[in-house]
């Protein structure tokens, strides 16, 4: 005989069975849920990762100017400062014509495989082409300040120097622009001279290059030598470049040239130094992919404005630093009334000094010269880079001290930090050895110098 049924037993055994798909589905949905996003958390992380390794990429000129140092070098009791002198490329700007072309390209070449984030339109716009950047401004703003603070006596705002500052700038609108931002932030009150600016058909001191015809003429030769040094790198290290891009791109490597990657390097390093910007462009590139396109780099800069080109590079800045020989005489002439001088250029006038100094070596510069079949080994370990010498912003620096026997010593800076030259034992060096490396050099005939033939 069966068992009788609990009517209400068994109503609710019938509402179980709904209830137990139910509990499934959720169950289902959840875990579904919570694997979509441990993938998102991820991958999230993983762009993550790609984008702080990326703000430590080595990105050639188109770096950002380096973390403000943290150490005070300070000078001796019985030493006083008598002048300050820097020589300071432009902050961030906007890219070149020739380089907004080679973006745009780009964008269309790749706009199915990059997001459309990744196509910013600031650095595709004629409009903007070499404009000096916010970032170029904040950045030029705070390196004055921290000057203004280290130099109270001869830079302050308002303080008792700010009338004996002397202010140079080449008439290209970015060095303008950034002499003036440099004035309004250690001058608000407007106390200092005007900026002198030096008109470009008589500019052979920040602009050397546009006045110089035997360094034009040099550099057409120097261009032939430079393309054949990139086929050699391109031969050498291009396919690891391609085969690494393209599988982060998902498209075949056939699809891509090493010029292309040269142009996701620069979108790189103009993403981080406009935008402060490493999620896009820059996680396509990793340590080693930055170093070789460093050193692609290299070849040009070094063979256009550095030692390893023509000999006209060693001594173009040749007026540019008789200048500065000058200043110097007469601030140890008359301490008391000493004017510091703030001088600003380009890359190049940055690069032509370091040629003249012969500080490559004090950086731990290679010889032989740095070519396209340099190993990735010897392109981390070579002293010249560019990322470290002229990033935006970057300069040379020097300070002028008297001891209280009024012998005459100064300090190098690059970038803010102590550079030694040759025969310097120590950061405070005796002036004697600045005035021998550019013995030959300063009071020159910058027109002979310059003179084709």
């Amino acid at each position: 005989m069966a068992p009788l049924e609990d009517p209400l037993v068994a109503s609710s055994i019938r509402e179980r069975g709904p209830q137990r798909a139910h509990s499934r589905w959720l169950v289902y949905i959840g875990t579904g849920a919570l694997l979509v996003c441990a993938l998102f958390a991820y991958l999230r992380s993983t762009r993550g990762d790609r984008a702080v390794e990326a703000r430590r990429l080595p990105l050639s000129a188109k770096s950002s100017y380096p973390p403000a140092p943290t150490h005070n070098y300070t000078a001796p009791n019985d030493m006083e400062l008598v002048q300050v002198q820097f020589i300071i490329r432009h902050g961030a700007r906007y890219p070149t014509a020739t380089e907004i072309r080679n973006f745009r390209q780009l964008f269309r070449k790749l706009r199915a495989h990059v997001p459309r984030s990744w196509r910013t339109d600031d650095l595709v716009s004629s409009e903007n082409a070499v404009l000096l950047a916010d970032s170029g401004r904040r950045e030029t703003a705070r390196i004055a300040r921290r000057l203004a603070q280290r130099y109270p006596a001869l830079v302050a705002a308002g303080g008792p120097g700010a009338h004996r500052l002397r202010l140079v700038s080449s008439a290209i609108q970015r060095t303008i622009a950034t002499a003036e931002e440099f004035r309004a932030a250690v001058d608000p009150a407007n106390t200092t001279h005007p900026i002198n600016v030096i008109p470009l058909a008589d500019d052979n001191i920040l602009a050397m290059k546009l006045t110089c015809p035997r360094w034009k003429a040099a550099k057409e030769k120097e261009t032939a030598l430079v393309h054949d040094e990139y086929k050699v790198f391109d031969a050498i290290h291009g396919q690891r470049l391609l085969d690494r891009i393209a599988s982060r791109l998902d498209v075949r490597t056939d699809t891509l040239t090493v010029n292309d990657v040269h142009t996701m390097y620069a979108l790189c390093g103009y993403e981080q130094a406009l935008y402060g910007e490493s999620g896009h462009w820059c996680t396509l590139l990793d340590r080693d992919a930055a170093v070789l396109m460093e050193l692609r780099n290299d070849i040009e800069y070094t063979h256009t404005y550095g030692r390893y080109g023509p000999d006209v590079n060693r001594h173009i800045a040749c007026a540019l630093m008789t200048s500065v020989a000058q200043d110097i005489d007469s601030a140890l002439a008359s301490p008391a009334t000493a004017t510091s001088v703030f001088r600003f250029g380009h890359a190049e006038t940055i690069m032509f000094v370091t040629a003249l100094l012969g500080a490559d070596s004090a950086l731990g510069a290679v010889d032989p010269p740095i070519t396209g079949s340099m190993a990735l080994e010897d392109a981390e370990r070579r002293g010249f880079k560019s990322s470290a010498v002229i990033p935006f912003s970057s300069n040379w620096g020097i300070e002028l001290y008297r001891d209280r026997h009024t012998r005459a010593f100064f300090r190098l800076l690059l970038n803010e930090r102590p550079v030694r030259l040759p025969g310097c034992a120590d950061e405070l060096c005796p002036l004697q050895v600045l005035r021998a490396a550019i013995a030959s050099d300063a009071g020159c005939d910058y027109a002979a110098v310059c003179r084709l033939g």
